[in-house]
Parts: structure tokens; sequence; C-alpha cells
């Protein structure tokens, strides 16, 4: 009632309502909120529970080994600090469905299969082409290149699209700019940020740098002649990640 006597009271004023909530009464609640306070959105914003991700295994996986995969998956998001979301957790299961018997502890490992699955399982409109991951890994390396070499993680989508547009001309590359910001895009790996976007985690950025430290020597080089790995010890891990027998 207090709520929508604001609401009447100040109809331009936009309201957040902050709330626990309980995961057996989620459905309810949406509704309640979308029909009687009329509320556009709803984020859930707190981490899921280790029993909250328990009930969301119960229909995916044997009960027998429930136990195996909420460690699992709990261990592989603290790995690479993300959030306990629903789609995350879901995210990480189906990237490690075929490997439970022991952790991922390489990270790179574990990004590379999480990308696979985001690209492979992403619906485009028809008009669009699904890109290849490969292709994206090199194109999103030598973005990231720019981005640090420029020391400006900031981008707008016009530059980013043009970007993709020319490396793909130089090196007859088949992928579709959009296409690729779109899936970047709803798997929150760049999101909003005022009127440009960044990547949501800078762990993603080095990743891909790290791709590129592979592909290209003369950025390998600049890396470490530079001695740019103070500023960012994570493109190590991920570059002696990808090929553990790098002598350098």
């Amino acid at each position: 009632k207090i709520i929508q006597k604001v609401q009447r009271t100040l109809p331009d004023v936009p309201i957040i309502v902050m709330h626990t909530t309980d995961s057996a009464k989620i459905h309810d609640e949406n509704k309640m909120e979308q029909e009687v306070l009329g509320i556009s959105e709803c984020l859930y914003l707190l981490p899921l529970k280790r029993n909250e991700i328990r009930y969301a295994l119960t229909k995916t996986v044997d009960s027998q080994i429930e136990d195996e995969y909420v460690q699992k998956i709990t261990s592989d998001l603290e790995l690479l600090n993300m959030h306990r979301t629903p789609l995350n957790c879901y995210t990480i299961l189906v990237a490690t469905s075929t490997n439970t018997d022991k952790a991922i502890i390489n990270r790179t490992a574990l990004l590379d299969k999480v990308l696979f699955i985001l690209f492979d399982n992403q619906e485009l409109p028809k008009y669009q082409t699904k890109p290849d991951v490969k292709d994206c890994e090199h194109v999103l390396g030598r973005f990231c290149e720019k981005l640090i070499k420029g020391n400006s993680y900031v981008f707008s989508k016009d530059h980013f699209s043009s970007f993709v547009r020319g490396v793909c001309e130089d090196k007859l590359l088949s992928v579709d700019a959009e296409s690729l910001f779109a899936i970047l895009y709803e798997n929150h790996i760049i999101i909003r940020h005022d009127n440009s976007w960044r990547f949501k985690h800078s762990f993603w950025i080095y990743y891909f740098a790290a791709k590129r430290m592979l592909d290209n020597s003369d950025f390998a080089k600049y890396i470490f002649e530079n001695k740019r790995y103070i500023d960012f010890p994570e493109i190590i891990e991920f570059y002696t990640g990808t090929d553990r027998h790098r002598e350098d």
C-alpha cells in the first residue's frame, strides 16, 4: 500500500524496491510485483546459496552425484570470481558436464569451455550468422591488444564494429560484427558504461590478450620487454594456461 501511494503521488519518480527472497516463492512474488505494483523489471542481486544451487540441479543431474556438481559449480565460480547467478551456474554446469571427476584448476581451460558453450548455444536472428569461436578469439585478441596498448578500456559500439570489420578484411575472416557484439552483450561479457561499453570482467581482456600473445610474437615481446605483466599478472596465467610448454 505504501509503494502504491508513492507511485500515485510521484508518478514520474523511479522506485527501487530491495528485499530478500525465498526461491520457493519466487514466481508468486514476480506475479505480485508485476500485476499489483506494476514493476517493470525484476533483478536478482543476491548470490544463490548452495541449497538453491542444489534445488536447481535436481531436475538436471542424478541425485547420487548432486554433491559433486554443487561443489564443482561453486568452486569454479569462485575460481573465476563470478556471481552465483542462475545463468552463471547453468553455464558452468554445461561447460563442465563431461568433466565431473576432477575440478578444472586451469582457468584458461575453463574459459575455453565457457566461451564455446556461450557461442554454440546463442540464438541469433535469422539474418545474422553465427561466428566461429576461434575466429572471434583472434578478432577479440587483436581488439584487447589495442585496449591494453592504448591503456583505455572503454569503447563505442561503432568503434568495435569498424575494428572487427577491418580485422576480417585484413585476415579474410568471416565474422559478422553485429552477431559478435550481440553474443558478447547477451552473455554479459561486455556491458554498458555510461554512453559507451566495456568488458564486465577484466579477466576477459587478459584471456583474449593472452591468446593474441600466442598468435603474435610482437605483442608477446611488448608484454614481456615492457613488463606490462606487472600491471595485470593474469595475462601470464592465461598465456601459460593455453600452452604449458612455453619456454618464455
